[in-house]
């Protein structure tokens, strides 16, 4: 995904994801800016996993890790455009073979992207294993700054809603802990880059443990579901590609 432009509380349009202003940029890109990423998002350890008794060897292309997918992931092979109307949705089609990056089974992969009203956007992804069981975590990997593109760090605040996490170290490691007190106390808002900056590592993240769960920010942006992950990662030092088509 390229560019979404929504409009403030005083009607000012801004693009409010990040992105490159040219495919070379995209091609280059190493932080998977608004791409689809699978068959499963973020690492798994030792580039192996088992599943129903059979162990499947998988590429690493993060140290001894598989990463987003591994070496050619969903973010790297061509999709069909399999419905269009213009002002509405667009959806893509990818079929995933058997083997492909290592992953059992042949995959059907769909994703649309909806225009709902004048400011809202809808994205659905479906999948389908045709012939094996296998293992899909799709992302929409995009990062948003909703006081616009180009305008510096980002100030928002945030508040996680639930008691309990799973932490990682790039991999998960298995242990519940309570949040209280902690600099990600659901119970209390706080600004991105300020007390979490108490979470000193570039790349964190954590399981949402609750049967309803999600996290919000105080620009009225609200995400819930029954099992959610949430990820901190510092792009301190990345320097912002200039986007002209961006307002």
């Amino acid at each position: 995904m390229l560019s979404f432009v929504l409009p403030d509380k005083h009607s000012d349009l801004a693009g409010v994801i990040l992105g490159s202003g040219n495919l070379d940029g995209y091609k280059k890109d190493a932080t998977y800016f608004g791409v689809i990423i699978g068959h499963i998002a973020n690492r798994i350890a030792g580039a192996r996993f088992t599943l129903d008794g059979h162990m499947y060897n998988l590429s690493d292309d993060d140290g001894n890790n598989t990463l987003n997918g591994g070496t050619k992931g969903l973010l790297d092979v061509i999709w069909d455009v399999v419905s269009y109307k213009s002002a509405s949705h667009v959806a893509f089609g990818y079929n995933s073979r058997d083997g492909e990056e290592g992953f059992p089974g042949n995959v059907a992969v769909y994703v649309t992207y909806m225009l709902i009203g004048n400011d809202k956007l809808g994205v659905k992804m479906i999948t389908k294993a045709i012939d094996k069981p296998t293992l899909v975590i799709m992302v929409l990997h995009m990062y948003w700054n909703l006081r616009g593109y180009g305008s510096g760090n980002i100030h928002h605040n945030i508040r996680l809603f639930t008691s309990k996490i799973n932490p990682a170290q790039l991999i998960p490691t298995g242990e519940i802990e309570d949040v209280e007190g902690m600099a990600y106390d659901s119970h209390l808002w706080h600004p991105v880059g300020g007390r979490l900056k108490e979470i000193s590592t570039k790349d964190e993240a954590w399981s949402l443990m609750e049967q309803s769960c999600g996290f919000s920010f105080g620009a009225e942006v609200v995400l819930s579901a029954r099992r959610m992950r949430y990820e901190k990662y510092d792009l301190k030092y990345y320097s912002l590609p200039r986007r002209p088509e961006d307002i």
